[in-house]
């Protein structure tokens, strides 16, 4: 018998596949974006485009891929996130919405509350519609999430200056 906790658990997680949009706000907004696209093979857009600012497009698939099969190390009870942190919100193209909180926890990992919408339009409100995630803070691998903390600056291309 392993004598940690956090060997017992089971670490599969949820997964979202076919995002729709992605919002990551953080607490100094010139840094949030929002990546948005039409259908499930369309591009990604940056919503609300600056003139200037053109997303790079190589650096899209490992934010759009962060959550397609996260795990965690280990988890606790209760969800009270600092006000210092990021914001994700990822709604799919079958309804489904995430909500995660993201804060460093002072190691190599991060903790994350999620909350999951799944009602669809005219569906009744019941049990099986509630997150299994919400009353749970998890610690996941700094790495799994580190693809969504980038600012908007890192997002776009770099610009050269001609001579």
């Amino acid at each position: 018998v392993a004598p940690k906790p956090a060997d017992w658990l089971d670490k599969s997680f949820f997964k979202i596949s076919d995002p729709k949009s992605i919002a990551v706000d953080f607490t100094l907004k010139t840094n949030s974006w929002k990546l948005t696209r039409a259908s499930e093979t369309n591009d990604w857009q940056l919503a609300n485009a600056r003139p200037g600012e053109k997303l790079d497009s190589s650096k899209v698939d490992d934010i759009t891929g962060a959550f397609n099969s996260p795990s965690f190390n280990d988890v606790s009870p209760g969800t009270s996130a600092p006000p210092n942190a990021v914001t994700v919100a990822i709604d799919t193209f079958d309804g489904t919405n995430y909500l995660a909180k993201i804060w460093p926890s002072g190691d190599d990992n991060d903790l994350m509350t999620v909350s999951v919408n799944s009602e669809k339009p005219g569906q009744a409100k019941s049990a099986s519609n509630q997150s299994p995630f919400a009353n749970w803070t998890y610690e996941v691998s700094s790495y799994t999430v580190e693809s969504l903390l980038k600012p908007r600056t890192n997002l776009l291309e770099t610009v050269t200056a001609k001579n």
